[in-house]
């Protein structure tokens, strides 16, 4: 940290060092850059380069360190095919390691870390976001981008703290605070400070339509309204249109592709959609015309959702008009007969 009384600073920036990043300090160190890109000076705007890095370098960051408690697990956890995994490969670094999705799975199903079903959700996010930018170029929201990267930093510190900072001693872990942590806590603090004074300022619009405001798959924020016109999220400024239905069932997870509506015959309605209103009662939403439905259950004849008017009622009325008619052409035959 310092020499002869001068250099202040990470000893990596010590000029003339060595390049040595052990694991888990080297995604330390992609978060320090992370936070580097994120937060300014009063009265600087983020630009679309530091955005561009600070998604690269936090999608490294998540990589590394879900692979470095993979390594405390065992060595041969973060090849992509443990089963031909081969010491003197992995002490070289020439070998093929697993991607997010595969650590993730890894440490849920071996490691047996408990992560939450959101911070999921938002690390493929990250990593789909990260893939795009690399590959093919990236057209994004900035705000959207620095809400994605709250999300992740946020979880990335309990990660750190529950999982990864146990295995420095004393020493190691107060060169580690100044080096990395403090930094990196202070920068998550005013890029979610960032996030909470816009997400107030959007309350006012927002408010009123609670019962259909929904978590926007770019930003996993409650705050697209789904108004049957734009489907607007309200934070990043995006109008999904048709792609609503589609974005919000991917991003919940769990649910089958959009159905068709039983008010408006639209390919638009996704079922158990989460709201701001009541996050606790899952309600099926149509996209398109914007209505809520409740006691929907599936036609035994077609795949159609119908609300029952009996109960115990089992097809949808197209089916059983189609029964009815059959029914009496059934009849017709049988006078005829006669």
């Amino acid at each position: 940290m310092t020499q002869n009384g001068v250099w202040v600073g990470p000893d990596v920036e010590q000029p003339g060092s060595d390049v040595r990043f052990p694991p888990i300090e080297n995604g330390l160190d992609y978060l320090r850059s992370v936070v580097g890109h994120l937060v300014k000076k009063s009265g600087e705007k983020v630009s679309a380069r530091d955005l561009k890095y600070a998604v690269l370098h936090l999608q490294a960051a998540v990589e590394v360190l879900l692979k470095a408690r993979l390594q405390q697990e065992h060595w041969s956890l973060v090849f992509r095919n443990p089963g031909v995994a081969v010491r003197s490969r992995f002490e070289s670094g020439d070998f093929e390691s697993c991607g997010t999705s595969e650590a993730i799975d890894r440490l849920r199903d071996i490691v047996g870390v408990h992560l939450k079903d959101k911070d999921v959700k938002v690390l493929n996010g990250l990593a789909k976001t990260r893939n795009a930018l690399q590959h093919y170029g990236l057209a994004a929201s900035g705000p959207a981008t620095e809400a994605q990267a709250a999300a992740v930093l946020d979880f990335l510190k309990v990660f750190l703290d529950e999982q990864l900072l146990g295995t420095f001693d004393a020493a190691e872990l107060v060169r580690i605070d100044k080096q990395y942590m403090d930094h990196i806590r202070i920068g998550l603090a005013d890029v979610k400070s960032f996030v909470a004074k816009r997400m107030k300022r959007l309350r006012s619009e927002l408010d009123e339509y609670s019962p259909r405001v929904v978590v926007c798959s770019t930003c996993c924020l409650f705050a697209l309204l789904v108004d049957g016109d734009a489907n607007r999220c309200h934070f990043c400024g995006i109008d999904w249109l048709e792609d609503a239905a589609a974005q919000v069932a991917s991003l919940q997870g769990g649910f089958v592709a959009p159905q068709i509506c039983p008010g408006c015959e639209s390919e638009a309605l996704v079922r158990d959609v989460i709201t701001a209103y009541d996050p606790s009662s899952p309600v099926d939403l149509c996209f398109n015309c914007s209505e809520e439905f409740e006691g929907l259950v599936e036609c035994r004849q077609c795949p159609r959702l119908f609300q029952p008017n009996n109960r115990g009622e089992d097809v949808c009325d197209a089916c059983g008009q189609e029964d009815d008619y059959e029914m009496r052409n059934y009849y017709a035959r049988l006078v005829a007969e006669e």
